[in-house]
């Protein structure tokens, strides 16, 4: 896997119901839009509805993915269009003490001058989500 820039964003466990389509509408905007499910162990045609749907249900039942367990079973990564990045991925991890939400773009891509729409993602977040307090 090659090397990713990563932002990630923890929350306490406490706090997750109704947090993933929250933290979705909040992290898309103009320029940060769906583009898709990571088809990995899962149908490639999935809407950002079902996606959702998913993810809080699995985050509802504080599932996290055993070692010896089939990805098929694991959060599903969505798959955004951001310029002028090639690839950008939205991953949510269930964790034993937090939440997080992980955006990783391609590391050779990324300059102090090309993140502003990844910027502007976390700013919306910071700025909207002061109801579910960070994990530390």
């Amino acid at each position: 896997m090659p090397p990713y820039t990563a932002i990630s964003c923890s929350f306490d466990k406490r706090d997750r119901h109704g947090l993933v389509r929250t933290f979705y509408d909040t992290f898309f905007g103009p320029d940060v839009r769906f583009n898709g499910v990571l088809a990995w162990g899962c149908d490639a045609d999935l809407t950002l509805d079902q996606i959702v749907e998913w993810n809080q249900a699995k985050l509802d039942a504080d599932f996290i993915l055993g070692f010896d367990q089939h990805v098929s079973h694991n959060y599903r990564q969505i798959r955004l269009a951001v310029e002028p990045f090639s690839e950008c991925r939205l991953i949510l991890s269930n964790w034993e003490s937090r939440l997080a939400f992980d955006c990783i773009v391609p590391e050779h891509e990324t300059t102090p001058h090309n993140a502003d729409a990844l910027e502007r993602a976390c700013r919306r977040i910071w700025a909207q989500l002061q109801q579910f307090p960070l994990a530390l």
